[in-house]
């Protein structure tokens, strides 16, 4: 809303501006009504998150209080005019924000926001009783720039035979990328470290530095900032993350891990195909290379045909790619009732069943990446 409220008065987002987590601020505020109402702007779109606006509500008081004639030199006339037009975008703001809970599953002023760590308290509901159906759309856009899919619900029968409902859910098209990785590091590198090679978070493991492979080293942390070493690997799904790294990733994006249930009825829509064969370089987003300037890009990798990009997989039936290529952090319930975090995998044979193992959050492999999943609302929310 504060960048709304920059573009209206302004006329356009200028350079720098525009970019999700860069503050706002007026160019020009030379008047004592234009240095309140740029004050209110920066505070609106501050980047360290303890000092932004904590709520609409503060943000609408403010603005509110600007308006009151209480400014001398500016006339009352255009504070009338810039603050009417100031609410205007917070009350249209206030009607998108509805809208978006209300059909895509965005937590509510109801719903309380997901922990960035597992624990007891974000216990996993596989056995959840199938919700109504609903017109819900087939396809929505996070703001890491991820796909999710709908996947309707429907029975999945788990280790031991028992069979439980799986409600209706989204979960990403693909595993979360190398490049969606590095942007989600450096979005939040103020509140992290990196320690003997390994990234750190709230204390905690997140991701591990270093070499997947011989000769290929996806992620560097050089100059106070996370790059891509080699940018044709930036459409590749990032492996070495722990699942306290993927619950955080996760739940900045509003989003959380799967349940074990949802990834096996995410398996139902059939077998993901074998990938295609891929050159080396071929299926990064060309675009991505240029947003990590100073990169090394090694003339020639022989080993990074090890593991392909999130989007070379065929799609299955309900449109996802590479369930069974690698595994994958999930959540699920152990026998006697408790929240674990587990890696699941397809099987290793072509008919042979999917497998999960509880493992413990901090630990990390070169072959498990992660996806995210965004519950779907329930009839009446």
């Amino acid at each position: 809303l504060g960048k709304i409220l920059y573009h209206a008065v302004v006329g356009k987002l200028g350079k720098g501006t525009m970019y999700p987590l860069k503050t706002a601020q007026l160019p020009e505020a030379d008047t004592p009504f234009l240095k309140g109402l740029d004050r209110i702007i920066r505070q609106a779109t501050a980047e360290d998150r303890s000092k932004r606006l904590a709520s609409v509500k503060a943000l609408r008081e403010a603005v509110r209080g600007l308006v009151a004639p209480t400014e001398a030199g500016t006339s009352r006339r255009r504070r009338v005019v810039i603050g009417s037009m100031a609410l205007a975008v917070i009350m249209a703001g206030l009607l998108t924000a509805g809208i978006l809970y209300h059909y895509l599953g965005m937590p509510g002023p109801d719903q309380p926001r997901p922990a960035e760590r597992p624990g007891p308290a974000a216990r996993p509901t596989e056995g959840a009783p199938v919700a109504p159906t609903g017109p819900w759309p087939s396809l929505i856009k996070a703001a890491d720039g991820a796909e999710l899919r709908l996947i309707p619900a429907g029975r999945v029968k788990l280790k031991g035979g028992r069979t439980v409902s799986v409600p209706r859910f989204y979960l990403d098209e693909t595993k979360v990328t190398i490049h969606q990785y590095v942007e989600f590091l450096n979005a939040v590198r103020r509140r992290i470290k990196v320690e003997d090679g390994v990234v750190k978070g709230n204390g905690r493991a997140w991701l591990h530095l270093g070499e997947l492979r011989p000769g290929v080293e996806p992620i560097i942390f050089q100059g106070g900032r996370f790059r891509i070493k080699d940018p044709r690997l930036a459409a590749h799904p990032v492996y070495r993350v722990t699942a306290y790294g993927a619950t955080a990733y996760a739940a900045h994006f509003r989003r959380r891990l799967p349940t074990r249930g949802e990834w096996l009825r995410a398996m139902a829509g059939a077998r993901s195909p074998t990938a295609q064969p891929t050159r080396p370089g071929q299926g990064a987003a060309p675009h991505m290379s240029g947003m990590h300037p100073g990169a090394a890009r090694p003339k020639k990798t022989p080993a990074i045909n090890a593991f392909q990009p999130a989007g070379r997989y065929k799609p299955n039936a309900f449109g996802l790619r590479g369930l069974e290529a690698g595994g994958e952090w999930v959540a699920m319930v152990t026998g006697k009732g408790g929240a674990a975090l587990a890696v699941i995998q397809g099987g290793q044979k072509p008919g042979s069943p999917p497998t999960a193992s509880i493992r413990q959050p901090w630990q990390a492999f070169g072959w498990v990446g992660f996806r995210c999943a965004r519950s779907a609302p329930r009839r009446g929310r």
